[in-house]
Formats: C-alpha cells, structure tokens, sequence
C-alpha cells in the first residue's frame, strides 16, 4: 500500500470517528447540563425554602462531590455563616436561602446557589442532590447536580468553627 493510500485511509478513519463519536460526546454533555430537569422527571422533588431551612440549617451535612469523590463536612449556623473543612482547613463564609435555593459564598469567590432535589431510595432512606443554579467563579455548569448528600446530622458534632 502506498503512501498516499495510508494517509487517505487514516483520514478517512478519523472523519469516521468525528462522525460517530462527536454525536455521543455532545449527547454526555447535553445530559449533564440538564441533570437536574432529568432527575425531576424522575420523581425526584425540589425542595422549597421552608424545607432547606428545617432539614439544614442547625446541622451538619456532608456532601460528596461526585466526580473527585471528596467528603466535604458543612455546619450552616443560624444566622447565617457557613463552616466548612476542606482539605484539613476550616473556612467560613455567608450561606443564605434565596428563591427556594440554598446559596452560599464560594472560596473560589462569587455565590453558588443550589436547588436541593430529594428522592427515596427503594428502602426508603432519603436521596439528596445539590444542583447548581448560579455559579460565582466556580464555573459550575448550571442545571447539573455535582454534590450528593450524604449524611445530615443534628447540631455541630464535628466541631466545625
């Protein structure tokens, strides 16, 4: 085989490839960006600000971001401040419940907002999601549930401050 038929048959290839793979990337990224509307099609259930106020504020939650697997501990106090450990440090910064989303200052700067989506799994045990709908300089794509809640406890027993 010459040359210039290995070279047209590589290109040939790839274009094929484009063809194929571009539509599945495109898809993935369709999908996440409207994980949100997904899950609600599910069943799944935003909560409204009464509900985000009662099962969070005064408690510790930790959340799991899903893509890096990180367990990130987050004490909203009344009033207002947020204290949360990253990476062996404990930061604070203002939370507030707005427009039935839970927002809270960034460390990267800006406000994030979350929608809080909650499901039951099939023993019961409640699911929960954050998915984000405004996104300071954290760049989060919108309409995509990045932190799952894993756990919420009463008070501040991981002495958070």
């Amino acid at each position: 085989m010459t040359q210039s038929k290995c070279t047209a048959l590589l290109i040939g290839m790839f274009l094929l490839l484009g063809v194929v793979i571009s539509p599945l990337v495109q898809a993935h990224k369709v999908a996440k960006e409207e994980e949100e509307k997904v899950l609600l099609r599910m069943g799944w259930q935003a909560l409204n600000a009464e509900q985000i106020q009662s099962q969070f504020v005064g408690k510790t939650f930790t959340v799991n971001q899903k893509k890096t697997a990180n367990q990130i501990p987050i004490y909203l106090k009344e009033g207002g401040t947020r204290w949360l450990q990253w990476k062996d440090k404990t930061y604070s910064t203002p939370w507030k419940i707005e427009n039935d989303q839970l927002c809270m200052d960034s460390l990267r700067g800006g406000t994030d907002c979350f929608a809080v989506l909650e499901a039951t799994d099939s023993s019961g045990a409640p699911m929960q999601f954050l998915c984000s709908k405004t996104s300071g300089k954290a760049n989060y794509k919108l309409d995509y549930c990045y932190w799952h809640i894993h756990e919420i406890l009463e008070g501040n027993p991981k002495n958070l401050k």
